[in-house]
């Protein structure tokens, strides 16, 4: 697969799971053959692909599956139903981070689907969410903030190097 034989890659993990007698290796190589149907381009079969291992029995395959499922939709401008795709997972008992990840593309697809008013109540709920980890921060940057902001106040005790080092910082990160 890593090699490039995609085709054969996927023929070979599907193979395993119709022939494979253990449940768990045949979901593995469903979700593998899945991942090089994505790689491949065919975001429509890899889409479909996720979305029948929603159900799967391991966790971290049920996870992703779910997740993977939802953006695909959205990926292919199925915003209505992407956006019950998401629903569904940011109530799939993963965890806050997992649950923030979910809503925060529910409210992009609920923007791309005209309902923006809808989308920004989803973000407003998301840069409040002390759990939310990194997707606050992507939310309050959607809603026009600047997530940064905090990193570059100066401070009234600040010495002349921690200044210039400061700077130097964001001319480093901002190129």
């Amino acid at each position: 697969w890593k090699a490039g034989k995609l085709a054969e890659a996927r023929t070979g993990f599907l193979s395993v799971a119709r022939e494979d007698p253990r449940f768990k290796n045949a979901e593995r190589a469903r979700y593998q053959a899945a991942w090089v149907s994505l790689e491949e381009g065919d975001v429509a079969g890899a889409t479909d692909a996720f979305g029948e291992l929603r159900l799967a029995a391991d966790d971290t395959i049920r996870l992703e599956a779910a997740f993977r499922h939802a953006y695909g939709l959205y990926r292919l401008n199925r915003y209505d139903e992407a956006v019950a795709a998401f629903r569904a997972g940011e109530r799939g008992g993963f965890g806050e981070v997992e649950s923030a990840r979910h809503r925060f593309w529910k409210a992009r697809a609920l923007r791309e689907s005209g309902r923006a008013a809808e989308a920004d109540r989803v973000l407003a709920g998301l840069v409040s969410d002390p759990f939310a980890g990194g997707y606050a921060l992507l939310a309050l940057k959607e809603r026009g903030g600047d997530p940064f902001r905090m990193l570059n106040a100066s401070s009234s005790r600040e010495t002349k190097g921690c200044r210039d080092e400061r700077r130097l910082l964001w001319a480093t990160v901002l190129g």
